[in-house]
């Protein structure tokens, strides 16, 4: 980050020019994301002004989901069982619906979807006395590599059993959620996911997710952690040298392995300073004056 020095040049303006960064409304393609980044170009007017102290000011970086509140999950169970009044093994299918939250983190909304699935199958074995096989849920949410495995567990007894199938449009959903690639399925309403088992990567989780940017001299190019916000552009990095026009943005969970987000709108909001010392300089002072106000 820049230190901040005694030095300005009084040919440029102190006001700084704030610009927002974003994927909205731009194509992207996913490989070069990969590798790159997201590249963006340095404002023309700043690159262009003869200040030699200029700076970049951090100012937000936000994370906007598609997916608002949450979503309804639908899972078809079947369960097979023995009539004692009947003296005869009998079947029956329901449906169950859940409702997947997005307004807690991934990490409590995947607990509570594991519980719930859970729950019932300990329902209907216990109301149905189904005492073969071994049903449940598992899934283990790794945040430092962003990986998600999940493994659906139905070791159907011989005579009696319990057994699920999942919502098609409930588990595009899901992935999504999972920040999965995933087409809209052909049949919304079919009861057609039966194998769900599998390590998912690429996880974007707003509260493990670091930002980096290549103007940054921190170690690994660190810039911020998801939805960081300062009132005043304070934390400074040295301006472009050379030909360089533009800079790189890219996100992981470890500072190595990059996630791209395919489900989420980002803004980076940077205030790109003329003259640092002297802007700096004025926004302390109004930092100080207004404490001083709340002070009396």
């Amino acid at each position: 980050m820049l230190p901040i020095e005694k030095e300005d040049s009084r040919v440029a303006t102190t006001k700084p020019l704030d610009e927002l960064f974003t994927n909205v409304g731009q194509k992207f393609e996913t490989d070069t994301v990969k590798h790159e980044g997201y590249r963006f170009d340095y404002p023309l007017r700043w690159l262009r002004d003869p200040s030699v102290t200029k700076a970049i000011g951090f100012r937000r970086m936000k994370f906007i989901s598609e997916a608002i509140h949450g979503f309804p999950f639908t899972v078809g169970f079947e369960v097979r069982y023995y009539n004692k009044e009947k003296r005869m093994y009998e079947k029956f299918e329901q449906g169950k619906l859940l409702q997947v939250s997005l307004l807690v983190n991934l990490e409590t909304t995947l607990q509570a979807f594991q519980e719930k699935i859970n729950d019932i199958y300990i329902e209907y074995a216990n109301q149905y006395n189904i005492d073969e096989g071994e049903y449940h849920l598992d899934i283990i949410y790794d945040r430092k590599n962003a990986t998600v495995k999940i493994n659906k567990i139905e070791d159907l007894g011989e005579n009696v059993y319990i057994s699920t199938k999942y919502n098609n449009l409930a588990w595009y959903r899901f992935m999504r959620m999972l920040n999965q690639p995933a087409a809209y399925p052909v049949h919304p309403d079919y009861y057609e996911v039966e194998n769900p088992n599998g390590t998912y990567e690429n996880i974007f989780d707003q509260d493990a997710i670091i930002v980096h940017a290549s103007f940054s001299g921190a170690q690994n190019s660190f810039l911020c952690l998801a939805n960081d916000f300062y009132e005043k552009p304070t934390k400074l990095y040295e301006p472009p040298s050379g030909s360089i026009s533009d800079f790189q943005v890219w996100f992981t969970t470890d500072g190595r392995k990059r996630i791209i987000p395919l489900y989420h709108a980002f803004y980076l909001e940077l205030s790109f300073i003329y003259n640092y010392y002297r802007t700096v300089k004025i926004y302390f002072f109004n930092t100080v004056e207004v404490l001083d106000l709340v002070a009396n």
